[in-house]
Parts: structure tokens; sequence; C-alpha cells
């Protein structure tokens, strides 16, 4: 009885899901066009905080609780998530067109960030200390800076808006739109980990595979909604601001409350949390390569991106036997 029900409350949570996906990217778009802002920057800011609101709430609460392995973990897993699983059912779905030009800016801290952090831990015996949140902060205030001077970028070559919300309207929808996603990721979570521990399966591998990718379903379902909408600026947008807003942003965050909990640092001692962070520069400077090259995701890569995200979890789950 009891996985009949966790099933019920999963079937509900990816309900809940696709609903707020809807929602947030109508609302997100309609914003947009109110307040005469690009969708690129509609992407990487409004869609892409909020559809990151599950790896803030999980990791600060982690940091209070002094789970720092599972915290670093929760960021790097749900980065590869984005990468590989979101762009790449993406690719498949509308061989996603990502325009060099519209996010320069934003393939380079997507592929440079997470390189930091492996930098970073690597030299300071796999540690990340408090006071590198400055760093992360200072460069997610730039990057902010930045991403202002864009705010109108590409607006004269929109097409017609055609029928566009009310403000009020599409605030409400595009609000409504984010509690359904972190409502429907939390109990997508919560039942697949009920779900693994009646069958036994181990609680670092569901963390691994379970809550970092379960805290990525906002962010992937966002896409694949704003991609078959043919709004490729916020499906390419969200991935991309997700991944940076998780690094420069949840990462700190995570530091600053660490600190608050009484410890200097973030412990990555645990067998693969360090090599993860890796991992995720490499694919991310890799899949800057591509686009800097074809500006369009193939539906042949998007099937290897895919593939490589299991292999990869395999690859981890081999580590923790």
């Amino acid at each position: 009885m009891e996985i009949i029900i966790a099933v019920f409350w999963m079937l509900l949570g990816f309900g809940a899901l696709y609903f707020g996906a809807e929602w947030l990217v109508e609302g997100a778009v309609s914003i947009a066009k109110h307040l005469r802002i690009s969708k690129v920057v509609a992407g990487v800011i409004l869609v892409a905080f909020g559809t990151s609101a599950p790896e803030l709430f999980v990791n600060v609460i982690a940091a209070i609780r002094s789970q720092s392995s599972f915290a670093l973990s929760n960021v790097s897993g749900s980065n590869l998530a984005n990468l590989l699983i979101g762009f790449g059912i993406c690719a498949i779905l509308v061989q996603l067109p990502v325009r060099v030009d519209q996010f320069r800016t934003d393939l380079a801290l997507f592929a440079f960030a997470p390189f930091i952090v492996f930098i970073i831990m690597t030299f300071m015996g796999a540690t990340l200390p408090v006071w590198t949140l400055f760093i992360f902060f200072s460069a997610f205030s730039l990057y902010l800076l930045q991403t202002r001077s864009r705010l109108r970028e590409g607006l004269d070559d929109d097409d017609d808006d055609g029928d566009v919300l009310p403000f009020a309207n599409s605030l409400f929808w595009f609000v409504v739109g984010c509690g359904l996603l972190y409502l429907g990721g939390e109990s997508t979570v919560r039942q697949a980990i009920t779900i693994g521990n009646y069958y036994g399966i181990s609680e670092a591998i569901l963390g691994l595979t379970v809550v970092a990718l379960g805290t990525s379903i906002p962010d992937i379902t966002a896409s694949i909604v704003a991609a078959r909408a043919g709004e490729n600026e916020i499906a390419t947008g969200n991935l991309l601001g997700s991944n940076i807003f998780n690094v420069l942003f949840v990462l700190p965050m995570t530091l600053l409350f660490s600190g608050i909990a009484g410890v200097g640092f973030l412990d990555a001692s645990e067998v693969g949390v360090v090599a993860s962070y890796g991992f995720v520069a490499l694919f991310s400077g890799g899949f800057f390569a591509w686009v800097s090259r074809r500006e369009e995701l193939s539906r042949p890569l998007g099937i290897g991106l895919i593939i490589t995200y299991f292999v990869y979890v395999i690859y981890r789950i081999i580590l923790t036997l």
C-alpha cells in the first residue's frame, strides 16, 4: 500500500512539474514583453532563478546540517543533469539552435565557473573554504551587471507579439509556475526515495542519482516546454543560467550558511566529489566548443549527451561500491 501511495504522489508531482513549467514559461515570456527585455535575459535570469530554487533550498538545509559532500554533489550533479539530460532532450525534440552571439558570456561562465571550483578544491586539500564565497558572489555580481547591458538585445528582431497577458496575470502565473515546479520536484524526489528505500537501495546512491536529478527536474522541464513552444532563447538561457546560478550563487550561499553553522569550509573529501566538478568543467567546456562551431544541437548529439550522463552515473555508482 505504501508503494502505491508513493507512486500516486510521484505522478501528481510529475503533473505539477508539467503545468508549473507551462505557466512559468508563459508568464516569463509575457513579463519580458511587458518590460521590453529580451528573451535571452528572461531565460538566464527570470526562468533560471525560478527553476533553481530547489537546489538553493536543498543546499541551505544541507549546510545547516553540515552535510558538505551532499551539498557539493547536489550542485555538480544538477549541473550535469541540466547539461546532459536537459540539452540532450531539447536537442532530440527540436534540434535546438544556440546563438553564440546571444550567449557568449553565459557560455563562458557556464564552462569556466565549475573549473574554478575544481581548481580551488584540488589545491585546498579537497575542501572549499568559506572565504571563497566572496569570489563567487563578486563574479555573480559582475555577471548580473553584464546581463543588465543586454536587457534590450534583439528586441528589434522579435516578431509580432500577438496577445499578451496583462502584467499582473503574467506575474501571477510566473509565481504559481515557480511554486508548482518546487512542489512537483519535492514530491518526485521524496517519493522516489521512499520507493528506493522500500527496495533496499542505499541512500548514498539515491542521493547521487535521485536528489541531484530531482532538483534539476524543474530546470529541465521548463526548457523542454519552452523548446517545444519555439521559445529557443528561453530554453537555452534557462539551462545556462541555472548552471551559472548553481555555482555562483547556490554554492556561496551554502558556504555562508555553513559558516553560520560554525564550519569554515565545505568538505569534499568523499570519493568522487572533487572529480565530479572536473567532469562538469570538462563536459561544459566541450559543449561550449561544440556550439561555438555549430550553433545547433543536433539529434545525434542529444542522444550522445544522454548516454554520457548514464555512463557517468554508472561510473560514480561503481566508485561508491
